[in-house]
């Protein structure tokens, strides 16, 4: 699923990128893609 996709993609990105600030910043630019397609 989308979800399960996305939780892969995140632990992949937390587990190489210390960072949780570029973390964060992808969570919020995947959420704001994900509104976008789910609202058309």
């Amino acid at each position: 699923s989308a979800t399960e996709h996305a939780y892969w993609l995140v632990r992949n990105a937390r587990r190489s990128t210390p960072d949780a600030d570029v973390v964060t910043q992808w969570l919020v630019d995947q959420a704001a893609a994900t509104a976008r397609d789910l609202t058309g």
